[in-house]
């Protein structure tokens, strides 16, 4: 890489930077004045998402831009609204660091990528292992999707698993620790399914997913960290509120 494309993929990178952080600023200060935890949500998995297209456009940009021609890259950089421009006379070992930076980002994504798929393989181990569940179980599921008005989806009990767990976006699949059956009340249980048939009707584990690889891709911004955790936090908080307002749906 030529001392002129690290330059202006320097200044692009330090741009993409300093607007995703004042962007993040922008979107606290809009957050502490709206009450509705669905619409806060929203707004951070948009920022969310924007900071990955912003990033993944910088990538695309920076491979494409010709390393070969002075006057193109610095031309690429101060046409852009709102950038920042570096002084190149002052970015002579910019090439070796932004170099060094470009081959430690690959291994990092690698890694996370591959403890993603470590559990995913983990999860599908624990659903080999998992059975159906009974019929008259079967019969109190049903009913209590349809009151929550929730998406076909299907429960399993499954050995060795810690806590009831949802799983799947174009299947869904409800995960219950075979031994609570043994240790719950039905009203205790009724209260987990629909916890759980709650997930699967807001369709949480699709949005984690996307949120997760997300920050995978844009794991060096503390901002993308702050908005993914505070959209599960806020997920979560409309979760409560909804399932206190619907206690009298059905009652076991």
């Amino acid at each position: 890489m030529s001392s002129e494309s690290a330059s202006t993929l320097s200044s692009l990178w330090f741009t993409y930077v300093l607007q995703s952080s004042a962007g993040y600023m922008l979107l606290w200060l809009l957050c502490r004045f709206v009450r509705d935890p669905q619409f806060r949500f929203r707004l951070r998995g948009v920022f969310l998402g924007g900071m990955v297209a912003a990033w993944l456009g910088l990538l695309l940009s920076g491979l494409s831009a010709p390393v070969s021609s002075v006057s193109a890259a610095r031309t690429g950089v101060s046409e852009r609204p709102w950038s920042w421009t570096l002084n190149f006379a002052l970015t002579h070992h910019l090439s070796t660091i932004l170099s060094g930076l470009c081959w430690a980002y690959v291994p990092i994504l690698a890694v996370f990528l591959l403890s993603s798929c470590i559990r995913l393989w983990q999860l599908r181990t624990l659903l080999r292992a998992s059975r159906p569940a009974f019929e008259s179980l079967s019969t109190l599921f049903d009913s209590v999707r349809s009151c929550i008005q929730a998406p076909p989806c299907e429960l399993w009990l499954v050995q060795g698993l810690h806590s009831p767990a949802a799983t799947g976006w174009w299947h869904p699949i409800i995960m219950v620790p075979d031994e609570f059956l043994s240790r719950l009340e039905t009203p205790q249980l009724v209260s987990i399914l629909r916890h759980e048939l709650m997930h699967v009707r807001r369709r949480d584990y699709l949005w984690d997913r996307l949120g997760t690889l997300g920050c995978y891709l844009v794991f060096f911004s503390s901002c993308s960290v702050a908005a993914s955790t505070s959209s599960a936090l806020g997920s979560r908080t409309g979760q409560r509120q909804w399932l206190s307002g619907s206690l009298g749906c059905m009652s076991p």
